[in-house]
């Protein structure tokens, strides 16, 4: 299956996804076919730098919010000034995504999830690979991956997805 043809004919795609599992990469696969690459990370990394993940986890989840509360009005304006738009964040409640399929809603939208799967120990490897280098390169320690898979809301039945198996060594090169 082609998946940049699959998802290119939408005018939202909402990442979904634990971290490592490969969102970004298949977000920026979706640059050249005119989407806009909304980044939650890169708009936290924006604000906060580094200095983001210091922060105990108590302190970065409000932080998280208001960054979403921005990543949605921003996408609602992308829309309606006619973009095509890829929202790359975890998605991992279903109350966030539908959160962001309501705002859409609003402006006539349909938007489908990707939903990139991996399984822990690919994960696990990947996200060892980081060194906290930029936005794309947040250090994610195997306490906090085994908390964010155990708790991952896999997209239902009733939303429109496409699943995208990651775990494959020639993943990203075959999008």
């Amino acid at each position: 299956m082609d998946i940049v043809a699959s998802l290119s004919s939408y005018r939202l795609v909402m990442m979904c996804g634990v971290s490592g599992s490969g969102k970004t990469t298949v977000a920026r696969s979706l640059e050249p076919c005119g989407f806009v690459h909304l980044s939650l990370d890169r708009m936290i990394w924006d604000k906060y730098g580094d200095a983001f993940a210091a922060l105990p986890f108590e302190r970065q989840k409000p932080v998280f919010e208001s960054v979403f509360d921005e990543l949605v009005d921003t996408a609602c304006g992308l829309l309606r000034a006619g973009c095509k738009v890829v929202v790359d964040a975890t998605m991992c409640k279903r109350a966030k995504r539908d959160r962001l399929r309501r705002a859409v809603a609003r402006l006539g939208v349909v938007p489908v999830v990707a939903y990139t799967s991996a399984p822990l120990e690919v994960l696990s490897r990947r996200l060892a690979a980081r060194t906290g280098t930029g936005p794309d390169d947040q250090i994610v320690n195997e306490d906090q991956l085994a908390q964010f898979f155990s708790n991952f809301e896999r997209p239902g039945a009733d939303e429109e997805c496409v699943e995208i198996s990651t775990d494959k060594r020639e993943f990203g090169t075959n999008l």
